[in-house]
């Protein structure tokens, strides 16, 4: 899946060591362009990902590819939404289609 939209906010790090080596988990808020109801979601990031997003001015147009998963704990539901990839979008005035920088 893929949604377009302003990075508004990164989140900070947490990094540990598990079975398979050391991670890092970020995270990134982005707001949608909907002029009348613009939404905040909230991305998980991991690895590279995180340094990607950390290298990204707030303001800057991005698409972001993301896998939602979802998990019960305790009767509840949790729904995760975890970016892939991040493409920073590029206008130019005398063009209407966004050029894609990807990071």
């Amino acid at each position: 899946m893929q949604i377009t939209g302003k990075l508004i906010s990164v989140l900070p790090n947490t990094s540990g060591e598990g079975k398979q080596g050391p991670w890092t988990k970020g995270g990134i808020i982005i707001e949608t362009e909907d002029a009348k109801y613009p939404k905040k979601i909230a991305f998980t990031t991991w690895n590279d990902m995180v340094d990607t997003c950390e290298s990204i001015a707030i303001g800057t147009a991005v698409r972001i590819s993301f896998d939602l998963e979802s998990r019960e704990y305790q009767s509840k539901w949790y729904t995760d939404a975890k970016a892939s990839k991040m493409e920073i979008m590029l206008f130019r005035k005398d063009c209407i289609t966004p050029m894609l920088h990807r990071q």
